[in-house]
């Protein structure tokens, strides 16, 4: 009896040593369970911010195209208007006249018996003709 009860003592140790292993294992199994669910928080949040950025990339976007659009409409027009400036300014003879033929006609010469006033407004006329 002895000997059988020697037996059942050293089959409890060995149960307890085994025990003890197992109970490490699930303590590593819960680390690893913890250390996933942090790594799944972490994914889904950053799910949340790819479509956060994604929508205001889809919104930047839109605004975008219609400021495209309206400064494509604004140089249609401002093409349009060009173009009907061209057409008027075309001279008596045909030709057309660039607008450093006309300035002479709005600017004329500034006679004055001071050379200095005459020496100004033809500085002043150069400047607007270069």
């Amino acid at each position: 009896m002895s000997s059988e009860l020697e037996l059942l003592r050293q089959r409890i140790i060995e149960l307890e040593a085994e025990n003890a292993e197992l109970r490490k294992e699930n303590t590593v199994i819960l680390d690893l369970r913890n250390k996933l669910s942090m790594s799944d928080a972490e994914i889904a949040e950053l799910k949340r911010r790819d479509i956060e950025v994604l929508r205001a990339n889809e919104e930047y976007n839109e605004r975008r195209d219609v400021k495209i659009k309206k400064l494509e409409q604004k140089d249609a027009e401002l093409e349009a208007r060009l173009a009907v400036v061209e057409r008027s300014s075309v001279a008596v003879n045909g030709q057309p006249q660039n607008y450093k033929e006309a300035i002479p006609e709005v600017l004329p010469e500034i006679s004055t018996p001071n050379n200095n006033a005459d020496i100004k407004s033809s500085e002043i006329r150069k400047r607007i003709l270069s």
